[in-house]
């Protein structure tokens, strides 16, 4: 019977692994090498207008799919950082406002469409420029080896097959909430290290 049961389990993860979709991960930047060039340059995202007088220098990394029809799906937060951690740490409404508007930034992008197989997963790193005098912002968020980090952080391009389908729409939010603001806190320690260096270099 244990034997049975055993056989039952590794058929049904067996058929489970074959009807997930094949994706194939580009690196931000990188789709042209794909043959997917955006058909024409959209505006930049908006500031939220709840945080518009804080002045705080955001970035975003959202990552995303490129439909078989060339317009964009999947898109969920891998990584953000901001300028004024204790508001991204305390505020529960802060981080979802700048992955809001980045993500509708990034919905309307629109690409050639390429078929269904393999579907096309990337990322687009977004930045809010507050105080007009951010310097490299966009590095403080972009994923250079985008394989390599959905390798290590166990995730999946795919939201549906990285999360029990049975799960609210809000209880999908707050996790990826709290992973983007895990990283937020973990490349915000490493980039203030940075840029600590960087200051005692100058006054060298």
């Amino acid at each position: 019977m244990k034997r049975l049961l055993v056989a039952m389990v590794l058929v049904v993860a067996g058929a489970a692994v074959a009807e997930q979709p094949q994706v194939r991960v580009v690196d931000e930047g990188k789709l042209d090498t794909v043959g997917l060039s955006m058909s024409a340059r959209l505006p930049a995202a908006g500031y939220p207008a709840a945080y518009a007088t804080s002045k705080d220098d955001v970035c975003v990394a959202i990552g995303y799919t490129v439909n078989a029809d060339g317009s964009t799906g999947n898109f969920r937060l891998l990584r953000a950082w901001s300028s004024e951690r204790s508001r991204a740490e305390n505020d529960p409404r802060y981080l979802e406002a700048f992955t809001a508007a980045a993500t509708e930034a990034v919905s309307q992008r629109r690409y050639p469409a390429h078929g269904t197989s393999p579907l096309i997963a990337t990322a687009a790193t977004i930045t809010f420029e507050g105080s007009g005098t951010a310097n490299r912002l966009a590095d403080r968020c972009k994923i250079n080896q985008l394989a390599d980090y959905y390798r290590a952080t166990g995730r999946h391009p795919l939201l549906a097959l990285d999360r029990s389908r049975d799960l609210a729409d809000l209880a999908i939010l707050r996790v990826q909430q709290q992973e983007g603001l895990d990283d937020f806190n973990r490349f915000h320690d490493n980039n203030q290290g940075a840029d600590a260096g960087d200051s005692r270099s100058a006054e060298k």
